[in-house]
């Protein structure tokens, strides 16, 4: 029997709903074999990726999740990446946004460093050019990107505010096992530590681990965190919290 050979243009499929609630990163491009050796690095790096071709994918994905990084490129049909920046600052003001183009063009550049991307990178791209780009997770997250989550991750439609320890914060996204929290300092520090989490509205404290940490900006940083309360009342108080988040 003939063996086929693999196709080099096919996109590895999106490892979201598999991997843990790591730093996740959305990268939009059209040219299937860019996409493709983008998808494979970072997840080599520990990331989840949902890797898509075109600017209306694109939009999809941000209105069924939430991305800590985006890395889009300038050439997308009608759209271009800068909308896409735009787009997705609206909907997570803290996420960190890469925009790519081939040739060098300091005036698209500029327009897209004004509409709030973080870097532009000159395609081709290197595996280190885009791993500086978007910065290596607090820790290396490879040895379980494959563990299956065993809970669903529920984003709120409104961030609670709460508190890490004694630094302001805001829940992002919770499951019955995990958090994925905005803290208003880099803290850390607190990475594999057991931490009281606040939620304010409703009241509501519980004991996390963060088993991953990264910078969205200066004095800014994403925590993800298993819920890691020895009280088995506070574990029980979390899940009705789930519980009430998903079916609102």
């Amino acid at each position: 029997m003939a063996r086929i050979a693999p196709d080099p243009k096919r996109v590895p499929p999106s490892n979201e709903t598999d991997a843990p609630m790591g730093p996740r990163v959305l990268i939009v491009d059209a040219d299937l074999m860019a996409l493709r050796a983008a998808v494979i690095w970072l997840r080599e790096a520990g990331y989840e990726t949902t890797a898509v071709p075109t600017f209306v994918e694109a939009r999809a994905a941000l209105d069924r999740g939430s991305f800590d990084i985006l890395v889009a490129d300038l050439r997308l049909g009608a759209f271009n990446g800068i909308h896409l920046v735009l787009l997705a600052r609206h909907r997570t003001p803290g996420i960190r946004a890469i925009v790519t183009h081939t040739p060098a063009n300091a005036p698209l550049e500029d327009e897209a460093r004004r509409a709030g991307a973080d870097e532009f990178l000159v395609k081709p791209l290197t595996r280190a050019v885009l791993l500086e780009a978007v910065g290596p997770p607090a820790l290396p997250l490879t040895a379980v990107v494959n563990k299956p989550r065993r809970w669903p991750r529920v984003r709120l439609a409104e961030s609670c505010e709460g508190r890490i320890e004694n630094a302001d914060a805001r829940v992002l996204d919770v499951s019955y096992g995990g958090v994925r929290v905005e803290v208003a300092e880099t803290r850390s520090r607190d990475v594999g530590s057991l931490v009281r989490l606040e939620i304010l509205q409703p009241p509501l404290a519980i004991h996390v681990r963060p088993i991953w940490l990264q910078t969205s900006s200066p004095g800014v940083c994403w925590y993800g965190a298993e819920i890691a309360d020895p009280d088995p009342a506070a574990a029980g108080r979390w899940r009705s919290f789930v519980d009430s988040v998903s079916a609102a």
